[in-house]
């Protein structure tokens, strides 16, 4: 969640104000923000994804059974 909302943050919105409007692509520019946003955003998660440490992570944990 940190990523998408740092992501969201520094990459979409400065890059989307950067080639929008200070080099004047305007709404092609905001969309080619998204998408060097989803780009990073991808990158971010290939690499937490390759490093296994969320295999041992758990949201539900599994009920002990009375013998």
């Amino acid at each position: 969640m940190n990523v998408s909302i740092l992501s969201m943050w520094f990459v979409r919105i400065a890059l989307a104000y950067l080639i929008g409007v200070h080099f004047q692509v305007g709404l092609l520019g905001v969309w080619i923000a998204q998408t060097l946003d989803w780009v990073v955003r991808a990158g971010f998660y290939i690499v937490r994804y390759l490093g296994h440490k969320w295999e041992n992570k758990s949201v539900v944990h599994a009920a002990k059974t009375a013998a």
